[in-house]
Protein backbone atom coordinates (compact mmCIF):
# COMPACT_ATOMS: atom_id res chain seq x y z
CA UNK A 1 0.00 0.00 0.00
CA UNK A 2 2.80 2.33 0.41
CA UNK A 3 6.27 2.93 0.30
CA UNK A 4 7.79 1.47 3.73
CA UNK A 5 5.06 -1.82 3.56
CA UNK A 6 7.08 -2.64 -0.21
CA UNK A 7 10.20 -2.37 1.22
CA UNK A 8 8.96 -4.40 4.40
CA UNK A 9 7.26 -6.99 1.72
CA UNK A 10 11.15 -7.46 -0.34
CA UNK A 11 12.69 -8.21 2.85
CA UNK A 12 10.45 -10.52 4.40
CA UNK A 13 10.58 -12.05 0.71
CA UNK A 14 14.15 -12.49 0.95
CA UNK A 15 14.47 -13.68 4.71
CA UNK A 16 11.93 -16.49 3.12
CA UNK A 17 13.81 -17.79 0.27
CA UNK A 18 17.37 -17.42 2.00
CA UNK A 19 16.43 -19.36 5.01
CA UNK A 20 15.25 -22.27 3.01
CA UNK A 21 17.77 -21.62 0.07
CA UNK A 22 21.94 -21.25 0.20
CA UNK A 23 22.37 -17.66 0.09
CA UNK A 24 25.21 -17.41 -1.62
CA UNK A 25 23.19 -18.82 -5.20
CA UNK A 26 22.22 -14.54 -5.31
CA UNK A 27 18.75 -14.15 -4.26
CA UNK A 28 18.30 -10.44 -4.63
CA UNK A 29 15.89 -7.39 -5.36
CA UNK A 30 16.76 -6.81 -8.50
CA UNK A 31 15.32 -3.71 -10.05
CA UNK A 32 14.71 -2.22 -7.19
CA UNK A 33 14.58 1.59 -8.14
CA UNK A 34 11.90 0.50 -10.85
CA UNK A 35 10.02 -1.96 -8.46
CA UNK A 36 9.59 0.66 -5.60
CA UNK A 37 9.08 3.86 -7.44
CA UNK A 38 5.24 3.78 -7.94
CA UNK A 39 4.85 3.76 -4.43
CA UNK A 40 7.62 6.28 -3.82
CA UNK A 41 5.93 8.60 -5.92
CA UNK A 42 2.47 8.13 -4.48
CA UNK A 43 3.61 8.73 -1.68
CA UNK A 44 5.36 12.08 -2.38
CA UNK A 45 2.11 13.36 -4.09
CA UNK A 46 0.38 12.45 -1.04
CA UNK A 47 2.33 13.84 1.52
CA UNK A 48 2.92 10.59 2.95
CA UNK A 49 6.36 10.29 2.46
CA UNK A 50 9.60 12.98 1.96
CA UNK A 51 12.61 11.80 0.40
CA UNK A 52 14.36 12.38 4.05
CA UNK A 53 11.84 9.45 5.25
CA UNK A 54 12.32 7.43 2.31
CA UNK A 55 16.26 7.66 2.00
CA UNK A 56 15.75 6.47 6.23
CA UNK A 57 14.17 3.83 5.23
CA UNK A 58 16.05 2.31 2.51
CA UNK A 59 19.13 2.99 4.71
CA UNK A 60 17.41 0.19 7.55
CA UNK A 61 17.06 -1.83 4.28
CA UNK A 62 21.15 -1.31 3.64
CA UNK A 63 21.97 -2.21 7.32
CA UNK A 64 19.25 -5.54 7.42
CA UNK A 65 21.34 -7.05 4.17
CA UNK A 66 24.79 -5.98 5.89
CA UNK A 67 23.67 -7.85 8.91
CA UNK A 68 22.61 -11.14 7.28
CA UNK A 69 25.15 -13.17 7.01
CA UNK A 70 25.12 -16.38 4.55
CA UNK A 71 25.00 -19.90 6.49
CA UNK A 72 28.03 -21.86 6.66
CA UNK A 73 28.87 -23.34 3.16
CA UNK A 74 29.72 -26.77 2.60
CA UNK A 75 30.48 -29.45 -0.74
CA UNK A 76 30.86 -26.75 -3.91
CA UNK A 77 30.24 -23.61 -2.27
CA UNK A 78 33.02 -24.29 0.30
CA UNK A 79 35.37 -25.12 -2.19
CA UNK A 80 34.56 -22.13 -4.78
CA UNK A 81 34.25 -19.19 -2.04
CA UNK A 82 34.43 -18.96 1.76
CA UNK A 83 32.84 -15.85 1.96
CA UNK A 84 29.51 -15.20 3.73
CA UNK A 85 27.86 -12.43 1.82
CA UNK A 86 24.23 -12.96 0.24
CA UNK A 87 25.86 -11.85 -2.94
CA UNK A 88 22.23 -10.26 -3.33
CA UNK A 89 23.20 -7.41 -6.23
CA UNK A 90 21.08 -4.58 -6.65
CA UNK A 91 20.40 -3.31 -10.05
CA UNK A 92 19.40 0.60 -11.06
CA UNK A 93 18.74 2.27 -14.15
CA UNK A 94 18.54 0.29 -17.42
CA UNK A 95 15.67 0.48 -19.48
CA UNK A 96 11.51 -0.59 -19.21
CA UNK A 97 9.71 -2.82 -20.47
CA UNK A 98 8.86 -0.58 -23.23
CA UNK A 99 12.32 0.53 -24.00
CA UNK A 100 12.65 3.92 -21.96
CA UNK A 101 15.10 4.68 -20.05
CA UNK A 102 14.72 3.60 -16.58
CA UNK A 103 16.43 6.01 -14.67
CA UNK A 104 13.97 7.64 -12.55
CA UNK A 105 14.03 10.00 -8.89
CA UNK A 106 14.45 7.55 -7.01
CA UNK A 107 17.35 5.63 -8.43
CA UNK A 108 19.47 9.26 -7.82
CA UNK A 109 18.05 8.50 -4.37
CA UNK A 110 19.34 5.00 -3.87
CA UNK A 111 22.68 6.25 -5.33
CA UNK A 112 22.69 8.63 -2.60
CA UNK A 113 22.44 5.72 -0.35
CA UNK A 114 25.31 3.80 -1.86
CA UNK A 115 27.53 6.64 -1.03
CA UNK A 116 26.32 7.28 2.37
CA UNK A 117 26.45 3.85 3.69
CA UNK A 118 29.59 2.09 1.92
CA UNK A 119 28.42 -1.45 3.11
CA UNK A 120 29.85 -4.60 1.81
CA UNK A 121 26.57 -5.86 1.12
CA UNK A 122 24.10 -5.59 -0.77
CA UNK A 123 26.03 -5.46 -4.22
CA UNK A 124 25.26 -2.56 -6.75
CA UNK A 125 25.62 -1.68 -9.97
CA UNK A 126 23.83 0.39 -12.09
CA UNK A 127 22.48 -0.92 -15.82
CA UNK A 128 23.96 1.86 -18.25
CA UNK A 129 21.94 2.48 -21.41
CA UNK A 130 22.24 4.65 -24.38
CA UNK A 131 19.37 6.51 -23.20
CA UNK A 132 20.89 6.98 -19.76
CA UNK A 133 21.06 10.29 -18.80
CA UNK A 134 24.24 11.81 -18.55
CA UNK A 135 23.84 12.88 -14.88
CA UNK A 136 22.89 9.16 -13.96
CA UNK A 137 26.78 8.31 -14.89
CA UNK A 138 28.51 11.41 -13.57
CA UNK A 139 26.69 10.68 -10.15
CA UNK A 140 27.92 6.93 -10.42
CA UNK A 141 30.68 7.96 -11.73
CA UNK A 142 31.41 10.42 -8.29
CA UNK A 143 30.53 6.80 -6.37
CA UNK A 144 33.17 4.61 -7.71
CA UNK A 145 35.86 7.26 -7.93
CA UNK A 146 36.03 6.86 -4.08
CA UNK A 147 37.49 3.77 -4.59
CA UNK A 148 35.36 1.24 -2.32
CA UNK A 149 34.51 -0.99 -5.16
CA UNK A 150 29.88 -0.18 -5.79
CA UNK A 151 28.10 0.43 -8.01
CA UNK A 152 29.43 -1.77 -10.72
CA UNK A 153 28.22 -1.12 -14.33
CA UNK A 154 26.98 -3.33 -16.86
CA UNK A 155 25.72 -2.55 -20.44
CA UNK A 156 22.11 -2.65 -20.40
CA UNK A 157 21.81 -3.68 -23.78
CA UNK A 158 24.17 -6.19 -23.93
CA UNK A 159 22.75 -7.57 -20.88
CA UNK A 160 19.52 -8.07 -22.32
CA UNK A 161 20.99 -9.04 -26.16
CA UNK A 162 22.54 -11.96 -23.75
CA UNK A 163 19.18 -12.75 -22.38
CA UNK A 164 17.71 -12.85 -25.67
CA UNK A 165 20.40 -15.16 -26.83
CA UNK A 166 19.21 -17.63 -24.13
CA UNK A 167 15.86 -17.56 -25.50
CA UNK A 168 13.85 -14.89 -23.39
CA UNK A 169 11.41 -12.50 -24.68
CA UNK A 170 12.21 -8.80 -24.98
CA UNK A 171 10.30 -8.17 -22.24
CA UNK A 172 11.72 -10.21 -19.86
CA UNK A 173 14.89 -9.50 -21.20
CA UNK A 174 14.02 -5.55 -20.06
CA UNK A 175 13.09 -6.23 -16.86
CA UNK A 176 16.09 -8.78 -15.81
CA UNK A 177 19.44 -7.24 -15.14
CA UNK A 178 22.49 -9.22 -13.12
CA UNK A 179 22.53 -10.89 -10.02
CA UNK A 180 25.24 -12.33 -8.73
CA UNK A 181 28.52 -11.57 -9.74
CA UNK A 182 28.19 -11.19 -13.82
CA UNK A 183 25.54 -13.46 -14.24
CA UNK A 184 21.85 -12.25 -16.51
CA UNK A 185 18.81 -13.67 -15.21
CA UNK A 186 15.02 -12.04 -16.08
CA UNK A 187 13.95 -11.57 -12.64
CA UNK A 188 10.72 -13.02 -11.31
CA UNK A 189 11.19 -16.04 -14.22
CA UNK A 190 13.42 -18.10 -13.19
CA UNK A 191 16.61 -18.77 -10.28
CA UNK A 192 19.85 -20.06 -10.34
CA UNK A 193 20.12 -22.41 -7.39
CA UNK A 194 22.85 -24.79 -6.44
CA UNK A 195 20.84 -26.66 -3.72
CA UNK A 196 18.30 -26.46 -0.56
CA UNK A 197 20.04 -26.35 2.56
CA UNK A 198 16.83 -25.98 4.63
CA UNK A 199 13.55 -26.77 3.52
CA UNK A 200 11.30 -24.87 5.32
CA UNK A 201 8.21 -24.58 3.54
CA UNK A 202 8.48 -28.23 3.75
CA UNK A 203 8.56 -28.48 7.27
CA UNK A 204 5.40 -26.45 7.29
CA UNK A 205 3.70 -28.04 5.16
CA UNK A 206 4.29 -31.52 7.11
CA UNK A 207 3.07 -29.85 10.53
CA UNK A 208 -0.22 -28.48 8.66
CA UNK A 209 -0.84 -31.99 7.61
CA UNK A 210 -0.68 -33.85 10.86
CA UNK A 211 3.19 -34.96 10.14
CA UNK A 212 2.21 -36.53 6.43
CA UNK A 213 3.62 -35.57 3.54
CA UNK A 214 0.65 -34.71 0.90
CA UNK A 215 3.32 -35.38 -1.36
CA UNK A 216 4.48 -38.95 -0.99
CA UNK A 217 2.40 -39.99 1.83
Amino acid sequence: RNFWEALQMYWFVHIGVITELNTWDSFNPGRLDQHLYPFYKKGLEKGMLTQEKAKELLECFWIKFNNQPAPPKVGVTLAESETYTDFANINNGGLKVDGSDGVNDLTYLILDVIDEMRLLQPSTNIQLSKKSPDRFLKRAGEIIRKGWGQPSVFNAEEVIEEMLRQGKSLKDARCGGTSGCVETGAFGKESYILTGYFNLVKVLEITLNNGIDPQTG
